[in-house]
């Protein structure tokens, strides 16, 4: 079986005038024995198939790991008797970590990905796990930072993430099958976020044999 990837290059540079047909010619996918990249043009029908149904099955199974990840948080909350915020926001205040930012960049950055992030940042601050503080420099600009509450409860949530790299070295996953993974998940994330910016372009590049 093999799999797909989409080549480094290909992503790093900029689409130019003949854009996405060239974009679409630097991916490839993987011999399972050689290691060898295979072009797309030289797929069989077989292999094609595969490819197909592996990337719809990637799309489904994101979303699972993000609902399960969720659900994991909320159990670790439980079970520490937190019961004043949510998984959502925990995960917000354990990414927001020692920095100090605005609420708009809670979600540039990466902190959150949601549209409610302003409600979240309230729920947060009303129970006393972030504070939100005018800029000096910019009375417009209010920035967030935990507070000693919302420090604790990161310790924890990174004591939870300890546990679970301490149970996954010792059978499931070794560091290099995530290290791999990651890395898969990256250049997916880079491919769809070129998609997003070319916009309607996109659809009109990409050729159906891509």
């Amino acid at each position: 079986m093999s799999v797909t990837v989409a080549c480094d290059k290909a992503l790093e540079n900029p689409v130019g005038s003949t854009g996405f047909a060239v974009f679409g010619k630097m991916h490839f996918a993987y011999e399972p024995l050689t290691n060898k990249p295979v072009a797309f043009a030289h797929l069989t029908a077989d292999q094609r198939a595969t490819m197909d149904a592996a990337y719809l099955n990637v799309i489904a199974l994101v979303e699972r790991l993000h609902r399960q990840f969720l659900e994991v948080v909320k159990l670790e909350l439980d079970a520490q008797g937190v019961h004043d915020i949510n998984n959502v926001q925990a995960m917000i205040l354990f990414n927001i970590g020692d920095l100090e930012m605005t609420v708009g960049e809670l979600t540039l950055r990466g902190c959150y990905l949601g549209s409610n992030v302003s409600y979240n940042v309230k729920k947060m601050v009303e129970a006393g796990y972030i504070m939100q503080e005018r800029s000096l420099h910019d009375r417009r600009s209010v920035r967030v930072r935990l507070t000693d509450k919302g420090q604790e409860l990161r310790k924890k949530i990174t004591a939870m993430h300890q546990r679970h790299v301490g149970a996954l070295v010792k059978g499931p996953l070794k560091d290099e099958d995530l290290t791999a993974v990651h890395a898969t998940l990256r250049r997916l994330d880079r491919f769809w976020t070129q998609l997003v910016e070319l916009g309607p372009r996109a659809l009109q590049m990409i050729s159906p044999a891509a």
